[in-house]
């Protein structure tokens, strides 16, 4: 009897070491949260003040016939998760989320902004 539970928690033990998970983490040179961007004011919030917060843009685009300018940000985060049971299986997911910020400004003042977000 004993032996044969002595058995038993080995192998349960045994069962925590062989099963495995790993995930890393990654983001792109821009990032943001949404605290930051809720912090921007239509009509009040400077260039400068995105600038300082959000560091340089990593695109431009000019409309000059309404006399705006758009910096566009690009996040891009990815998480890698292994998961694995000894030498049974061994399953890898790959999430990736591409988020975009975009800020619209006339005369130096932000006048709209707007997110996107894409899963992949």
């Amino acid at each position: 009897m004993l032996a044969r539970i002595g058995l038993l928690l080995t192998m349960v033990f045994l069962t925590g070491c062989l099963f495995t998970v790993d995930s890393d983490r990654s983001s792109g040179a821009s990032s943001w949260d949404d605290r930051q961007v809720s912090a921007i004011r239509e009509g009040k919030t400077s260039k400068e003040w995105v600038r300082t917060r959000f560091g340089e843009p990593d695109r431009r685009s000019l409309d000059e016939s309404a006399g705006v300018e758009i910096w566009h940000y690009e996040s891009v985060q990815k998480r890698e998760t292994e998961i694995g049971l000894f030498l049974i299986f061994k399953i890898d997911v790959d999430n990736e989320v591409n988020k975009r910020l975009s800020i619209e400004f006339k005369d130096g003042l932000v006048t709209d902004y707007w997110t996107e977000t894409r899963h992949g």
